[in-house]
């Protein structure tokens, strides 16, 4: 199905003006590519240092398709705040580590998931 297709169908669509389906996986791949082009100067280049590079780019958007699902619907029936609290407070660490071991893979996946846990757990709390 296109993605055209997909966005009318998701049952928020139509509410306020929140993107699209489509919008957000074009802001996605966007967001993925520009990561990518960040780590093409990266000194090592062992197959363990490319896998980091991608697992960094999955982690670092593996939280928005609930957020966006948690704004779309208004609704966080189901969703543990206790989980995306430990989420943030683990990905804060890891943001800290990442700096001091000066990783931008690291800083900007961990980054992106502090935004969106919070961003999520603030949902739960109201």
């Amino acid at each position: 199905m296109p993605y055209d297709q997909i966005a009318h169908t998701h049952p928020g669509a139509s509410k306020g003006n929140a993107p699209s389906y489509a919008q957000c996986i074009t802001l996605i791949d966007k967001m993925f590519k520009n990561l990518l082009e960040t780590f093409a100067d990266v000194q090592h280049h062992h197959f363990i240092d490319y896998l980091a590079n991608i697992n960094s780019g999955i982690s670092a958007v593996a939280l928005f398709p609930q957020l966006y699902t948690t704004i779309i619907d208004q609704s966080t029936d189901g969703l543990s705040g206790i989980s995306f609290f430990l989420i943030a407070f683990n990905s804060i660490i890891w943001v800290i580590y990442g700096i001091h071991r000066h990783t931008p893979a690291l800083i900007i996946s961990s980054t992106l998931n502090v935004i969106a846990s919070v961003t999520i757990l603030a949902f739960i709390i109201t």
